[in-house]
């Protein structure tokens, strides 16, 4: 990527793409001219499974004649008439309630993460009867098809917890990895969990409901490229897509199937063929696609949805042009971001996904292989939605508003019966021939997957083109029916709106265009686990419980206040830039309104005995951890060369202090304080190590001297560096 030949043709990719959609190269707008085409009308589903909701847990839950919300922030069960939207109940759960349940006697199981157990609500009880405890952090759970056993994913102890629904006694724990999120129970007899960043586990379900544990369990990656980009030629643009921010998940009642909504991210390609070609100052770094100028198909961030199913390891993708947005001409699948629930609609092929940094629910028709090539509305909600339920008639959906706490109620019917075009409406609203644009395909393509040596045991995408119906409807904007409180918030006006700040993907203040949010690679103030390539690779830095008194800021060290140092990061991410008073209150929201999640390596007792050997080998002065990451808040401040960098980045580090930049010399970076290092892999600023005694190991004589040590000390030493 050095030569001045490939600079000119991906300065030229770049021109044609911009002629193409009829805007100019550096033109900086939304695409309202791409090629675009309708959406298959949903179906009614020819056949179901018995698909009952409790098979996948949910934030919100509608059973009945009342709508059951998990209140994080006052750490309650608020129970809601359905048609009055009137608390009916109020029942305290524990700390920090994620998700629940509701089983087929009317009873409510709510997981608790702060207090590491599940609480079980009976019907009209005001007090759970039940409480179990069940590892650290829990965070996701679903029942079995005969609701006898309950599922809980235990994010902080990394392994999923089979409990006896009757007594709440615990039956299994099975290792389930790192990320951990929601489970979710197929009718086909298997168990998906959802994994931010690494995919869905799928776990063989024994006919008495146990995990079962002498069946390997299969992966399935996350579904990397959209339609319009299969379409276009642009599919993984040169870079490798990564997936990332997968939180919910629910069951398909027409096929099984189990659907998460994430995010798919272009964070840049090879650092060393990047880096001294492109613009540093924005986000993917490379030149053949700037993603800043455009929206389609090379936005840094985009929503997608993975549909998982029992057998076959192929991601499919329909390679189709975009839907438009019927009221601005953006492409619709811009139009939600921050995806944190999902829910199918229980007669219909509609699923519906909610947008936290976008105050929306995305709606898309599951007819088609990748429901993301036919959204078929888009409906305005409350303040933060993250959590959809549908009710079992299908007639309404009802949403949870995080930072509104509130409830929002959507009306279906529209969706239902939405009308059909016929071929002449059709040819008068959407591009047909892609002669006109030279962007054709193959009715079936294999997906290119770049550096596939790196992705061995990685599932594999499948382009698949064509037309998966027969009649084609108008997408339709709406908006919610009504909305109701459940709670009041707790917080700050400050943090309130700072809040506001940190998820908003829609403002231009924050980002280019609305592009993406804060929240967007920092998932509840913690990483992503990626690297960006800005100015040079940069590892997402988790914010959560890390940045009280621990500057300067950022990977470089360049600010001291940690205002300067968002204000700086607002500039890169392209965004018009926040008022004085707007920066006070994102602060404010970064110390006090973002929860640091427990540590799982303290025990109550204190430090174990190999934890305090390993704190005396931290604290020797020939090994050296301690001279660095010191104090209170474990580091020093102080910038050093650890041997991490590469040539390439230490040449574009020099040129860019030639040009006036203020930077530390070429291969310095910043301390990181090591508060909470424990969950904050893949270490280093450009995250070559995978672990910490990889990071110990590859940086020994640099940071630190480890080569005086046995085994036993190394191990020791891992052991106290997670406590921290």
């Amino acid at each position: 990527m050095n030569s001045p030949i490939l600079r000119v043709i991906c300065i030229g990719a770049t021109t044609l793409l911009a002629t193409a959609c009829g805007i100019g190269p550096t033109e900086e707008r939304n695409l309202h001219a791409f090629p675009n085409q309708l959406p298959e009308a949903p179906q009614e589903l020819s056949s179901t499974y018995d698909a009952p909701s409790w098979l996948s847990g949910h934030p919100i839950v509608v059973d009945q004649d009342f709508i059951y919300v998990a209140d994080r922030a006052n750490g309650a069960l608020k129970v809601l008439d359905v048609d009055t939207l009137e608390i009916v109940r109020e029942v305290p759960v524990g700390g920090y309630p994620e998700q629940l349940v509701v089983d087929p006697n009317g009873a409510a199981w709510v997981v608790c993460r702060d207090d590491g157990h599940v609480a079980r609500v009976p019907a009209e009880a005001t007090l759970p009867d039940l409480t179990a405890i069940v590892g650290v952090e829990p965070i996701g759970i679903a029942l079995s098809q005969d609701a006898s056993r309950a599922y809980i994913s235990a994010r902080g102890s990394q392994e999923i917890v089979v409990l006896d629904t009757l007594d709440g006694e615990v039956l299994q724990r099975v290792p389930g990895g790192d990320r951990m999120r929601s489970v979710a129970v197929s009718p086909k007899g298997w168990l998906g969990l959802v994994q931010e960043n690494d995919g869905v586990e799928r776990f063989q379900l024994a006919s008495d409901g146990s995990i079962d544990t002498e069946d390997e369990p299969s992966r399935r990656s996350l579904r990397l490229g959209l339609p319009t980009e299969a379409k276009l030629g642009f599919i993984n643009r040169g870079q490798s897509l990564q997936g990332s921010r997968a939180v919910g998940a629910t069951i398909h009642p027409g096929t099984g199937e189990l659907l998460i909504p994430h995010t798919q991210s272009a964070p840049g390609g090879d650092p060393d063929e990047n880096i001294s070609i492109a613009d540093a100052g924005g986000y993917g770094g490379d030149l053949s696609l700037d993603n800043r100028a455009f929206d389609v198909p090379t936005r840094p961030v985009d929503t997608v949805i993975t549909v998982v199913d029992g057998a076959g390891d192929d991601n499919i993708i329909a390679g189709r042009h975009a839907v438009a947005d019927p009221t601005t001409g953006a492409p619709m699948h811009t139009l939600v971001a921050l995806p944190m629930d999902i829910a199918h609609h229980p007669t219909h092929s509609l699923a519906l996904v909610v947008g936290e940094g976008t105050d929306n629910v995305l709606i898309v028709n599951t007819l088609v292989p990748d429901p993301m090539a036919a959204p078929v509305g888009v409906v305005a909600v409350g303040a933060g939605p993250r959590g959809v339920a549908i009710t079992p008639d299908g007639d309404r959906a009802f949403v949870l508003n995080a930072h509104s706490l509130t409830v929002s109620e959507i009306d279906m019917a529209p969706y239902l019966t939405m009308d059909t075009l016929d071929d002449n409406a059709i040819q008068d609203d959407v591009v047909t021939d892609d002669s006109l644009f030279s962007f054709g395909m193959s009715a079936t393509a294999e997906m290119p997957m770049p550096h596939e040596e790196t992705l061995e045991g990685k599932t594999r995408n499948q382009v698949v083109n064509g037309t998966f119906a027969s009649t084609f409807v108008r997408p339709v904007r709406s908006t919610q029916a009504r909305e109701a409180a459940f709670g009041d918030d707790p917080a700050t006006e400050a943090v309130r709106r700072g809040r506001r700040l940190f998820f908003d993907a829609k403002s231009p203040a924050v980002s280019h265009a609305g592009t993406f949010a804060c929240a967007t690679c920092h998932l509840e103030g913690s990483d992503d686990g990626l690297v960006w390539l800005t100015t040079g690779p940069m590892q997402t830095i988790q914010l959560n419980g890390r940045l009280a008194d621990t500057g300067p800021f950022n990977w470089l060290g360049t600010k001291s206040s940690l205002l300067d140092n968002m204000d700086q990061t607002v500039e890169r991410m392209g965004g018009d830039g926040l008022t004085e008073t707007q920066l006070q209150d994102l602060r404010a929201f970064l110390l006090e309104g973002l929860r640091a999640p427990i540590n799982p390596h303290l025990e109550p007792a204190g430090l174990t005995e190999i934890q305090k050997d390993g704190e005396a080998v931290f604290n020797r002065a020939d090994v050296g951890c301690a001279t660095c990451h010191t104090g209170e808040h474990l580091t020093d401040g102080e910038a050093y060369d650890v041997g991490t960098s590469t040539e390439t980045e230490r040449e574009r580090r020099i040129l860019l202090i030639e040009s006036g930049e203020d930077l530390p010399p070429a291969g310095f970076f910043n301390t990181p304080s090591l508060r909470g290092v424990w969950r904050s892999a893949p270490y280093m600023h450009n995250g070559i190590a995978n672990d910490l005694r990889e990071a110990l190991e590859l940086t020994s004589g640099t940071m630190g001297d480890i080569s005086m040590l046995d085994e036993y000390e190394l191990v020791a030493l891992v052991e106290y560096l997670k406590t921290l």
